[in-house]
């Protein structure tokens, strides 16, 4: 879970407030805050929910919340019940948070439980591209604690991060305008 992430629930959020927020309000207030851009930063970390509860991450991508067809039966669809504008905005949010997790990481299970490969779609040596791999090896060697991977992954200006600045710099420009 990081800055884009979160990002990308606030984009996310703004988008749908102002698309159905005038005409669809959601059930729950919390003060000061868009229920949209609540439910869209839930949507959005929802996959590394395991990583803030066990603060370790050991591993924590081969996780049920990072298999898209899991989480879409187990969480898209009953929301489809409720809302279908809760439904298009819990499908976006998790979609763009596994594309991150594509781009950003050793990859995701897209095709679980049909097969077992990792997609990854952006590798530091290839650029952009399709790799498939059976194993995670950058999350299978040690178990991080959920401060050494912030300081893994935000203590140097690399262009994941500066990719997390942005994001956050398009939320707060959608979010003020």
């Amino acid at each position: 879970m990081g800055l884009a992430d979160i990002s990308l629930g606030l984009i996310f959020g703004e988008l749908f407030y102002r698309e159905f927020g005038n005409g669809y309000s959601l059930t729950f207030s919390v003060v000061g805050i868009n229920n949209w851009h609540v439910f869209a930063i839930f949507f959005a970390i929802l996959p590394d929910a395991d990583l803030l509860l066990q603060r370790k991450d050991s591993n924590h991508r081969s996780s049920l919340l990072h298999r898209p067809l899991f989480c879409y039966l187990l969480i898209v669809l009953p929301v489809a019940f409720y809302s279908v504008p809760l439904l298009l905005l819990s499908f976006w949010c998790l979609t763009w948070h596994y594309v991150h997790d594509s781009l950003d990481s050793s990859g995701v299970m897209w095709l679980w439980p049909f097969n077992n490969y990792y997609y990854q779609l952006f590798d530091r040596d290839h650029g952009f591209c399709l790799i498939k791999k059976r194993d995670e090896v950058e999350f299978s060697q040690t178990a991080l604690t959920l401060d050494q991977v912030i300081a893994k992954d935000y203590s140097s200006l690399t262009p994941q991060v500066l990719f997390a600045i942005i994001l956050f710099l398009i939320a707060m420009a959608l979010l003020i305008l």
